[in-house]
């Protein structure tokens, strides 16, 4: 398996409005993306961090997915109105 871990910075206090856009602009694209396993959304809401993990089933469908989810990514940050930090692919090599 391998992993996408994007790292978003918005504004504080917002976590309300961070939840309904992940909800109603992100989830409902997400599911039409070969090989997508898992999806999380963790945010901060003191410092405006939110941070998605995608999984993927392989190597090959993370690399597939890059530009339909840059463009879910920058569609969904601008609207937030915040900044992407960082967007990492790892593999996963451990789970519970």
């Amino acid at each position: 398996m391998h992993a996408r871990l994007t790292v978003v910075t918005g504004s504080p206090g917002q976590i309300k409005d961070v939840a309904q856009r992940i909800n109603e602009l992100v989830l409902p694209r997400l599911g039409g993306i070969s090989g997508l396993r898992n999806a999380y959304f963790l945010s901060d809401d003191a410092s405006g961090k939110t941070v998605a993990v995608t999984i993927f089933e392989s190597e090959a469908d993370l690399i597939a997915s890059r530009e339909a989810v840059k463009s879910i990514r920058e569609e969904t940050v601008t609207a937030m109105g915040g900044t992407v930090q960082s967007v990492d692919e790892l593999e996963v090599i451990a789970q519970l």
